[in-house]
Parts: structure tokens; C-alpha cells; sequence
């Protein structure tokens, strides 16, 4: 079986144009995934760091799993859009996935069983696009947090600019991708809240 070793890191490898950022870093990734082509699967690591930019206590942080949008019939995208997209259909046995294996503080603390699917937009309890996750401590104002996160996942055939067609991959969001957390007052929020919606 031939793997692709594929070593993502966000941060350190980017060019710099401007000595000051435009926009705070909130959020920083370290990914290292591999792809196995022959079962269009993908086995990561990532390393994500987030930075409570708000004078709120965060007591949990929320995160888009957009593959699972690809999982069946029963995904808010594919209701909304009917199975399908421009005039294409899934294609049968074309499904795609992402599970969340692992997530850990930097301190050891087993996050994985408190994972939660929640469906902010629409109450479709079968859609797995969103999940939350309470910690036993919140992130105080101006402090970080840093998770070791383990997934797999399993492309599907190419469907709305996402997946494979026989050795030609197109893979957008395929991580699990921390949420927005909005201060009141930021972007209509009355309240501190997560901006984190289901995949449509």
C-alpha cells in the first residue's frame, strides 16, 4: 500500500509581507496527515492552538467537522440541496466522513468523551457538521489553550469542490476547524457566543 505523507504547518512556513499582522492571530494549526489512495483515506494529527481574544470565560470551544456534510442523506447540506449539486448526484457508495479519534489538552486531559454534535441552525438532530466541547475549566480573557487532536477520515467522490475522482483529489476542510467566538457586540452577538454553523 503506498501512503502520501503530507506535513502541513500553518504558521512557521508562510511568507511574511507585513511585520505587523492585519488581523490578530487568534488560532494556530500544526496538521501532519497521511492519504492512503487506495481507500481515499486520510489519518491526521493536528496540533491547534486558541487564544481567547474576549473578555469572557470560554467554557467550551466548538469546532466544524464539514465532511460529515458527505456522510448520507440525512446531512443539512444534502437535505437543503436535495443530493444534489449543479445537476450532479452523490454518487452511490460515495459517501465521506470525519470522526474526531482523540482530542487532549497540552496537559493530558481526555476531551474525546465529552465531544458533543450539536445542530445550531436547523435542530437536525442527524447532521454531523458541528461539535461542542464543554472543558472542566474555561479559557480566562487573554489566555490560550492548546489541543493535540487525532482524526480519520474518508474523502468522497468528488461532490461540491470536495473529494476524488480516480487519482485527482480536491480536498477543502477536511480538518477539524475550531469556530468563531464572538464578544457581545462583535457582528450582531448580544452576548459572548461561538460562530460556528453547520455545513449548507
Amino acid at each position: 500500500m503506498l501512503l502520501l505523507t503530507i506535513a502541513l504547518t500553518f504558521r512557521s512556513e508562510a511568507q511574511t509581507i507585513f511585520i505587523e499582522p492585519l488581523s490578530p492571530r487568534i488560532v494556530t494549526y500544526a496538521i501532519s496527515v497521511s492519504l492512503d489512495p487506495v481507500e481515499k483515506m486520510l489519518t491526521g494529527k493536528e496540533t491547534l492552538t486558541w487564544r481567547n481574544t474576549s473578555t469572557d470565560r470560554v467554557g467550551e470551544l466548538q469546532f466544524h467537522l464539514y465532511l460529515n456534510a458527505f456522510k448520507n442523506t440525512a446531512s443539512t447540506f444534502m437535505k437543503e440541496s436535495e443530493g444534489g449539486h449543479r445537476g450532479i448526484t452523490m454518487a452511490d457508495g460515495g459517501w465521506g466522513w470525519i470522526d474526531v479519534t482523540s482530542m487532549k489538552t497540552a496537559e493530558g486531559e481526555d476531551l474525546t468523551p465529552r465531544i458533543e454534535f450539536i445542530h445550531p441552525d436547523d435542530n437536525n438532530e442527524k447532521d454531523r457538521t458541528v461539535i461542542r466541547v464543554p472543558l472542566s475549566k474555561p479559557v480566562l480573557p487573554g489566555q490560550t489553550i492548546r489541543l493535540s487532536i487525532d482524526f480519520t477520515a474518508k474523502l468522497p467522490r468528488i461532490f461540491a469542490r470536495t473529494g476524488y475522482y480516480q487519482n485527482y483529489y480536491m480536498i477543502g476542510q477536511w480538518f477539524p476547524k475550531i469556530g468563531v467566538y464572538e464578544a457581545a457586540g462583535q457582528r450582531y452577538a448580544v452576548k459572548g457566543q461561538w460562530n460556528c454553523h453547520q455545513f449548507h
